[in-house]
């Protein structure tokens, strides 16, 4: 159960720096949210596998 909420912990943290990273690029069109995702996304399940 302890795991489930630390997993849950670090994927609102995920979110958390999405919405901080959109708020600063605005509606910025140079900003690619599918690229940031991808990144995101890689780099958690790449930590996760340590």
């Amino acid at each position: 159960m302890e795991s489930l909420r630390s997993e849950f912990a670090g994927f609102l943290h995920f979110i958390k720096d999405f919405n901080v990273v959109r708020i600063q690029e605005g509606s910025s069109q140079k900003f690619s949210t599918r690229t940031f995702l991808n990144n995101k996304i890689y780099a958690y399940f790449r930590n996760k596998g340590r």
